[in-house]
């Protein structure tokens, strides 16, 4: 029941920026975890993340942006629609990452920095970097080509 589910999973998202470093991985990984199910669960729940997101350090951040990027659900774009600076390169980069992969069109200086992403300049890892690549190539119309060179064809 998403009413039930709702407090649990805003408690697991605000508990990862707190305790001890020996399980902040396990905790971050919830936080994934958490806010994938918030997004995709109902519309009251989506509504908690953006006041959650932005209370959040850049960690906890970073944790919540990779559950909106790993959503099926459209939209996570949305829940960071108002927030324009991020605390890091990693968050800023992932924030981008995830308006893009929602279909929205980027400009000259957003297309430069996914590039720089796809290159390795951001710090994200390479299944990120990957989904860059991709959506860079959508974004320029180089996607077919792309494919085609794959492809063999």
């Amino acid at each position: 029941d998403e009413k039930v589910a709702r407090p649990i999973l805003s408690a697991l998202v605000r508990a990862s920026a707190d305790g001890p470093d020996r399980f902040r991985a396990q905790r971050l990984e919830l936080t994934v975890l958490a806010t994938q199910k918030l997004f995709e669960n109902d519309g009251a729940s989506r509504k908690l993340l953006p006041g959650l997101i932005r209370t959040m350090p850049d960690t906890t951040q970073v944790a919540m942006l990779m559950g909106l990027i790993r959503s099926k659900e459209r939209g996570g774009d949305k829940v960071i629609a108002g927030i324009n600076e991020w605390p890091s390169k990693i968050s800023e980069a992932m924030a981008l990452l995830l308006r893009a992969k929602q279909g929205r069109k980027l400009n000259e200086e957003q297309l430069k920095q996914l590039s720089l992403i796809v290159r390795g300049g951001s710090g994200l890892q390479e299944p990120l970097r990957v989904q860059a690549a991709w959506i860079y190539l959508k974004q320029t119309r180089q996607d077919r080509v792309a494919l085609a060179t794959v492809l063999g064809r």
